[in-house]
């Protein structure tokens, strides 16, 4: 599914302690939604990057980390490359992002216009079978 030029995999609908809904996707983030994110300047805009809600005492501190470390992809993406995650440890289209931190989810999810899932709404999703 494409929303608002974003690419969006299954969504799997849980009900919170409270009266209210969520989704969450079945699947990881995978490579060809997190390039998205890198060809649309993802790394460049600052209001992705932005902690809200009081979760960290600075809310800034995401957007000085990306600068600190000049991050502008994925720790094992090669951006001279097509694709860019060719390289990575997970180096297919409908693989999972690997080697970001929290902060690069955070903006990811930003951008997408979502949020990463609370420590409660991750204990009571099911437990996946391997």
């Amino acid at each position: 599914m494409i929303l608002n030029g974003k690419i969006y995999y299954e969504m799997e609908q849980f009900k919170s302690t409270s009266k209210y809904i969520y989704f969450i996707s079945k699947f990881e983030t995978s490579n060809e939604q997190f390039a998205g994110f890198v060809d649309d300047d993802g790394y460049e805009i600052e209001d992705y990057w932005i902690i809200s809600g009081g979760i960290m005492p600075k809310s800034s501190i995401g957007w000085q980390y990306q600068a600190k470390y000049n991050i502008l992809a994925p720790n094992d993406w090669d951006l001279s490359k097509q694709p860019y995650w060719i390289d990575s440890y997970s180096n297919f289209i409908y693989g999972p992002v690997t080697s970001i931190c929290w902060f690069e989810a955070y903006a990811y999810t930003n951008w997408c216009e979502c949020e990463l899932p609370t420590y409660k709404q991750v204990k009571k999703l099911p437990k996946r079978k391997i």
